[in-house]
């Protein structure tokens, strides 16, 4: 049978390393790849500024900002 408490720790797991692979490619990602899940990011989250305020590039080119 299907334990309850297992499913949501899986689902945890899941949500955590898919926060892992979101960051990595916020991190170290090329330009492309970050304006791309910034897209993404913003039409789920409706903090999505905050969020992305805490990720940063070199130089002023500021991948998350937004698109015009």
């Amino acid at each position: 049978m299907n334990d309850p408490e297992a499913s949501f720790d899986s689902a945890e797991i899941d949500r955590h390393r898919l926060a892992g692979e979101i960051s990595l490619v916020l991190e170290h990602g090329t330009l492309e790849e970050k304006r791309s899940m910034a897209r993404l990011i913003r039409r789920f989250n409706p903090n999505a500024d905050a969020v992305l305020a805490s990720y940063d590039i070199n130089h002023n080119d500021n991948p998350y900002a937004p698109e015009l």
